[in-house]
């Protein structure tokens, strides 16, 4: 166990008496570690995923009960809907004794905004306390971890803003500060904390950037609050984009198949491609999309999969082998985002840059081996929603 530092007090920092420096044994962590298949792990803080040996951790001993600390993760490139799977926070004790025990809560926020070191929090999604009528309890020294999985808890703004409110804390009182309490990476040295990217709510002020903000005129970084909350979690994408509907054989006997790369997005303006592949070489095609919904309608010798009215994108070649080759080489493609924002040309849908707008699209071409008016290509279909 490292030597505890002397703590730093001050009545003006009522909130935030100072810190102490504890070890991070590395003991009953590998529960705090684990996300389970197609789940991606999330940390906030700078310590290893899986800590060997003792490590050093800052102990925010002024944080009272009634308030609260969280961090903003960034999900926008997991997908366009991300379930959280499981939240996990550092508890520690000053003098690193095991088994101390606190009371908290869990709240999960949807997006997030800033002015300055001044958050705005989206809509709150979710709380432990409402939803499941319980309490969580925090224990001394390692990293607890509470299984979310069951509570369906889902963002779509591409920010998940996770907070963990103390509630009771019998272990010290305010004016002194407590001896267990939250804690974060590393209290030594210059400020560590990264701008907006954790958040602290301060009673009687609100939420703040703890490594911007300060009570009157003392900055609470680095001396009274320092590094990043010890903050983790395992997501999913649950995103609902997928195919459907049957694609026409063509005249060559190939099946079209429509796919896909990244994320449709409102704001992004690229990084979400739809292609149709497998289509007969240099011919002319265009997505065709509508926001009615799925359909299944004989159409020029396949199926029509989108339901009127159908819109359309500009035009594009399936290019592949060069003529005179005619083979299945060719693949229509286009990058839906760039679309939606006109940067593409044609008339996109305004509720294309409407985030939550469900999608359906089909590749629609040319295939002069089929006599009129069954001479075309029509690859399945997609259905995706616009995230954020």
């Amino acid at each position: 166990m490292s030597r505890p530092v002397p703590v730093r007090r001050s009545l003006a920092l009522r909130s935030l008496a100072g810190l102490a420096v504890a070890a991070f044994l590395g003991t009953g962590l590998a529960e705090a570690q684990t996300c389970g298949p197609n789940e991606v792990f999330l940390k906030n803080d700078t310590l290893p995923a899986v800590p060997s040996g003792p490590l050093s951790v800052a102990v925010i001993r002024g944080l009272c009960e009634g308030e609260a600390m969280g961090a903003v993760f960034d999900v926008s490139g997991i997908g366009t809907q991300v379930q959280l799977q499981n939240a996990a926070f550092g508890f520690f004790n000053v003098a690193g004794a095991n088994g101390i025990q606190a009371v908290v809560n869990l709240k999960v926020h949807d997006g997030i905004t800033w002015s300055g070191g001044v958050p705005t929090l989206g809509p709150e999604i979710f709380d432990w306390a409402n939803v499941t009528g319980s309490s969580i309890a925090a224990t001394t020294h390692a990293i607890n971890t509470v299984d979310t999985s069951a509570q369906n808890i889902v963002v779509t703004s591409g920010k998940l803003v996770i907070t963990w409110w103390m509630d009771i804390n019998p272990n010290g009182d305010c004016p002194s500060g407590y001896t267990s309490n939250f804690g974060t990476d590393d209290g030594s040295g210059a400020c560590s904390a990264v701008p907006q990217q954790n958040l602290l709510y301060i009673s009687g002020t609100g939420w703040r950037d703890p490594s911007t903000a300060a009570i009157g005129p003392f900055p609470l970084c680095p001396l009274y609050y320092n590094g990043n909350w010890i903050l983790r979690a395992c997501v999913k994408n649950v995103s609902t984009t997928t195919s459907y509907c049957t694609a026409k054989t063509n005249s060559f006997g190939c099946l079209p198949a429509i796919g896909w790369t990244g994320n449709p997005s409102a704001t992004a303006g690229s990084g979400f491609t739809i292609r149709g592949a497998n289509v007969r070489n240099q011919k002319p095609g265009l997505l065709l999309y509508t926001i009615q919904g799925r359909a299944a309608t004989p159409f020029t010798g396949g199926f029509l999969c989108l339901v009127p009215p159908v819109k359309r994108t500009p035009g594009v070649s399936s290019l592949g082998n060069p003529l005179p080759f005619q083979d299945c080489s060719g693949m229509y493609q286009i990058d839906m985002n760039a679309f939606a924002v006109g940067a593409l040309g044609g008339n996109p849908l305004a509720q294309l840059q409407v985030p939550g707008t469900k999608v359906q699209a089909q590749f629609w071409g040319r295939d002069n081996g089929f006599t009129p008016p069954n001479d075309t290509t029509l690859t399945d279909a997609i259905e995706f929603d616009v995230g954020p």
